[in-house]
């Protein structure tokens, strides 16, 4: 290998990377299939509590806090298999929300007497919970198997197109829900009926 072939090897490594890093960070933050604030609306607020916290509590654990998650999440984007494979919302996201819980706490206490502030926390709220309902209602992973390997969807279009988005494609599937489908064995137990 000589210093021209190893440094056109390190250049095509680090624009490869950079690809992968874009794309990663576009899919994590905001794509329908995988983002983090679709799958938990909640988590929005942690971007203004980041503020909040950095300018009326602590400075120093503002930064590191954030820190922390920029690293994490450049780190995950910027990893060939960003997406987390065949699982339900930002699967690969998750050690970072109890940091993001921490600016969230600011943003609960500032709104708590403020009604219309305190209205828009429980909408989020509320949506996040009904996006993880809809992940119970009935297998996400069958659905998804069923309509990538046996559909005519391409994995790619469920990680970046609404239509074809998993929590699109749990919706189609209520379509022939009965009780029994619910993604839960206990649940499925205290039915009674179920297989």
């Amino acid at each position: 290998l000589t210093l021209t072939e190893g440094a056109l090897f390190v250049n095509q490594f680090c624009d490869l990377l950079n690809l992968f890093l874009l794309l990663g960070l576009a899919g994590t933050l905001f794509s329908p299939g995988r983002s983090i604030f679709l799958y938990s609306p909640i988590l929005c607020l942690a971007i203004p509590g980041a503020w909040i916290f950095f300018n009326k509590k602590d400075k120093s654990l503002s930064i590191v806090c954030a820190a922390i998650i920029l690293t994490y999440v450049l780190t995950i984007s910027s990893w060939h298999a960003w997406d987390g494979g065949w699982s339900w919302g930002s699967r690969l996201l998750t050690p970072i929300i109890p940091i993001l819980g921490i600016f969230i706490a600011p943003v609960l206490e500032s709104a708590w007497h403020r009604k219309r502030d305190f209205l828009l926390i429980i909408i989020l709220a509320g949506l996040g919970l009904c996006i993880q309902l809809l992940a119970l209602s009935c297998d996400p992973i069958k659905n998804l198997v069923d309509a990538v390997v046996y559909g005519n969807i391409k994995y790619e279009e469920t990680l970046f197109t609404l239509k074809h988005s998993w929590a699109a494609i749990q919706l189609k599937s209520l379509a022939h829900w009965n009780l029994c489908d619910i993604d839960a064995y206990t649940i499925r137990q205290w039915i009674g009926n179920c297989q």
